[in-house]
């Protein structure tokens, strides 16, 4: 399980990894900032993540259940990590402040080669509160 986000919601994940770390040992689970994934897999020539967790552990996004966090849901790192992955994962959810965010707009756009998953292809879980034109 890959748990991203940037500023407040990058803390929010981290702690989120830590109790289900703890929850469940046997379970790989990785916080990583967006912009973080962003420079070694969103550029033509990446960035060295030499003993960074994301070149270890992370070395194939393939297929790997994604979780980004995102308040207001149209943070730049987080939506550009949404759009990046889309590439190598089908298992990209979305924790937002309301619904109908641009990421979740984004998510509910994809298309499912799997038909069966297209029958659960709501992605986004809700804080439901309100609307954030910005991080806090």
């Amino acid at each position: 399980l890959l748990i991203t986000g940037c500023e407040t919601s990058l803390w929010l994940a981290e702690q989120f990894a830590s109790d289900l770390k703890k929850a469940f040992p046997k379970l790989l689970v990785q916080a990583i900032s967006s912009n973080k994934i962003l420079s070694s897999f969103g550029q033509e020539v990446s960035m060295p993540s030499t003993g960074y967790p994301i070149s270890e552990q992370f070395p194939d996004l393939k297929d790997t259940v994604v979780l980004i966090v995102s308040h207001s849901g149209q943070t730049f790192a987080p939506l550009a990590c949404s759009s990046l992955l889309q590439s190598m994962t089908e298992e990209i959810f979305v924790l937002t402040s309301e619904w109908d965010t641009q990421i979740g707009r984004q998510l509910r756009g994809m298309i499912f080669q799997d038909k069966e998953k297209r029958k659960h292809a709501s992605r986004i879980f809700t804080t439901k509160v309100g609307v954030r034109p910005a991080e806090p």
